[in-house]
Order: C-alpha cells, then structure tokens, then sequence
C-alpha cells in the first residue's frame, strides 16, 4: 500500500538558525582500521558532543556534530555538516555517498546530506531507521517511523513503519502496522524479508516484512539482525557486555563477550558487512541507569568497529576509532564491496531453502507413485515399506505442502529460535 505525503516542513526549515559547528574532536593519530577492514574502504558516521566533558547518549539534545570518517581521503574525522542541530541516528546510504539522519526539532524530520559536498535535503516527516538497496538496483530505499512518539522513555517510538525511494520522498510504502516500534534496533537482511526490531522496548522481536510474524527473542535491547540472509539476530544483554546470538534451525542461543575495554557498550549495529560490528563505549555505569547523567565517570562514549568471524562465536579483532573528550553516539558504518560477504557457517535464506527441499522431495514421491503405485500407496496407508533405504520417506502432512513465497512476502520462518 502506498500513501501520499503532503511535505509538511517547508524548505524554510532548513534555513533555521543554528550554531556554526566547531571543529570535531581532534586526535593525535590516525587510527589504523586494518585489523578490521582487511585494508578495505570504510565510511563511518556517528553524532558527536560538540562540548568537551558532556554526552547526549540518547541524541536529545540540539549541540550536537555530525561526523564522519572516510578511511582513504586522509582527513580523519570531521564535520560534514556546518552547523550544531540535533541528530539521531546518523545512517549511510548503500552506496555510502550519503548520510540519512532524523531532527527532532520542532517535529521529528529527515534530513539527507551528500557526503563530498555537505548539500542537505529535506525528506520529510519521521524518523530514520534504515536505508536499503535491491542487489543490483541503484535505488536507495528509506525505512522511516511515523506517528512518533517522544515520550517513550526518551528515546523515538512510531505507530507505523514506511520506506520511500530518495528520489521520491512522498510516496510511502506501509511496511509494519500490527505494533509500535521503538527507532534503536531497527536492521534490515539483505533480501528485506526480515528485520530486527523493539516492538517496542523492551520486546527484542524478530519481524517477517511487510507485515507478517513479529517473534519475541527476549526482553532486551539493541537487537541488530546480520546484513546477509542468514538471519542472524543479535540483542544486548543486560549488564550491557555481552551480545546473544540466535540463528534459524539453532535451538540454543549463545554469547560473544564485547566488553574487551573493562565496561558496558551501548549503541551496537551491523554494518553493511556481515562481519563488521560497531558500538560505543566503554560505561562504567549502565547508560540507561536513571544516575547516569549524574555521574563525571560516566562519559564515556568512544566509538569500536569489530570483526566477528564466520561463525558469529567471537569477536576476531576490535579497533577505537575515536580518541577524545567528547561523547560520540549512533555510530554506523559501510564496508566498501561488502554485498555478496555472508555469515559462511551459516545458511542463506534458511526458510527458502527448507521449502525448496520439500518440493524436490514431493516431486521424487511423485516419480516414486508413477513407477511403483503400489508402494506409494503402502505408504499412504501406513504399511512399511519393503526396500526403505532405496525410497525416501513421506513428508508428515503432503496436503499442506505449499512452493516457496515470492521474495518479498514470506510469512513463515520454520523452526524460528
């Protein structure tokens, strides 16, 4: 279903006043990022304080920088906006030459800015929460929450979720209807079947797109879903240290320790490789815990990428890309050739590929019946079989048995956590 959108915030709005931005925060050296990149190209954007000693963990605030680090230009991070705004939730486009964020002031918009000439471009009422290319189509994707909520627990919560193209910001596609949704924990899987979600805080969930099965994983937060079609799903456990991991057709969860630096982490996404991580950090208290803000100690606020091994069970090498004062938030990050990389221990499209085998074994029962009815039907009937090893067996209700969905509408998950 697709609905129009009359702009509601004019281009006046991108005119407002707002505070020249200062400097980002400087280091002293630049970071090598090879032990996780492999010597690849990395973008990577995140809000940053623009006050030294002070950090906005939840983006609220208006004083705050949008960074953002390219690994092969040489300049390190810096500003690639002019002025001091609210930004939430900075995202890089697929083909990282944009950055997509949300302004909650006065109302919550989206707002886009080219990554080499800084031109900002307003895309309308809501909230950011992922961006999405089709492998193959250069049309970048906007998944945004509307009807937002600012109250729920200071962060971003909206009754529904849209995508639009960047080309055509007004034509909007309903996604997701059946609950509210938190902005923070949003990741799409590549095919854009499936998503990760807080429906809303604290209901880590799995969701079937558009609008099918939302599976609750547990009550906790950032869930962050891989970038391939694994389905890997990861949440943050709440002590803020360890990430728990789910996979299709795995029984049992299990856990990577993230805390290499000694506190809790916070922010937690996938990038657009599915072997590349990134967080904030290191807390020495709970950046949800109420005396948080109340506490010198705990700024924090640094930003990590991490590499993750094939098999998702630990965290191969970590990297500090920022080395400062200042509170750094909402980092994400692109990998540069990353859109054929997968989880390799793990299958792609597991639902897909679990249905394609029942079909192939229906149609062998089939060839089975027309050479040899009569064993067909002492199958059917309940009675064994005289040669069991030369014929596979019956699936358990044939009647049911349906081909796969097409790619974009999928409502089953078999055997889902």
């Amino acid at each position: 279903m697709f609905v129009r959108l009359v702009p509601l915030l004019l281009l006046s709005t991108l005119a407002a006043c707002h505070r020249p931005a200062p400097p980002a925060a400087t280091q002293a050296d630049i970071v090598d990022l090879d032990p996780v990149t492999q010597g690849r190209r990395i973008k990577i954007v995140w809000a940053q304080s623009a006050t030294a000693g002070t950090a906005d963990i939840a983006a609220q605030g208006q004083d705050l920088l949008l960074v953002g680090l390219d690994s092969k230009d040489g300049k390190g991070p810096r500003p690639l906006l002019p002025s001091l705004r609210n930004i939430f939730k900075p995202l890089l486009s697929p083909d990282g030459s944009e950055v997509v964020f949300t302004d909650r002031f006065p109302e919550p918009h989206i707002l886009s800015v080219n990554w080499q000439s800084g031109e900002i471009s307003d895309l309308g009422p809501g909230v950011a929460v992922a961006t999405w290319a089709e492998a193959g189509v250069p049309i970048p994707w906007i998944y945004a929450l509307e009807e937002i909520d600012q109250a729920a627990r200071g962060g971003l919560m909206g009754k529904r979720l849209v995508r639009f193209t960047r080309a055509n910001p007004t034509d909007r596609e309903i996604i997701w209807t059946q609950t509210p949704m938190d902005a923070d924990g949003f990741q799409l899987s590549r095919d854009a079947t499936h998503a990760s979600g807080l429906l809303p805080s604290p209901e880590a969930s799995i969701l079937t797109l558009p609008d099918g099965k939302a599976t609750k994983l547990a009550s906790a937060s950032w869930p962050m879903l891989a970038p391939d079609n694994s389905y890997v799903i990861s949440t943050l456990d709440p002590e803020q240290s360890t990430l728990t991991l789910r996979a299709p057709q795995q029984d049992e969860p299990w856990n990577i320790i993230a805390n290499t630096s000694g506190g809790r982490i916070w922010h937690p996404r996938w990038s657009n490789n599915p072997g590349v991580i990134a967080f904030t950090g290191p807390y020495p208290i709970a950046p949800n815990h109420p005396t948080f803000k109340d506490n010198p100690h705990s700024l924090g606020g640094e930003i990590f990428i991490a590499r993750m091994g094939a098999s998702a069970t630990q965290l191969l090498s970590v990297v500090q890309v920022t080395h400062n004062d200042r509170g750094d938030v909402y980092p994400d990050v692109w990998v540069e050739n990353s859109f054929i990389e997968t989880l390799a221990s793990f299958p792609q499209k597991p639902a897909e590929r679990e249905a394609a085998l029942v079909v192939v074994e229906v149609a062998a029962i089939v060839v089975h019946h027309r050479l040899r009815p009569v064993r067909l039907q002492q199958r059917l009937q309940g009675h064994p079989t005289p040669h069991p090893r030369r014929h596979p067996p019956l699936p358990p209700h044939p009647q049911t048995i349906r081909p796969p969905r097409p790619l974009l509408g999928p409502r089953h998950f078999p055997r889902l956590f």
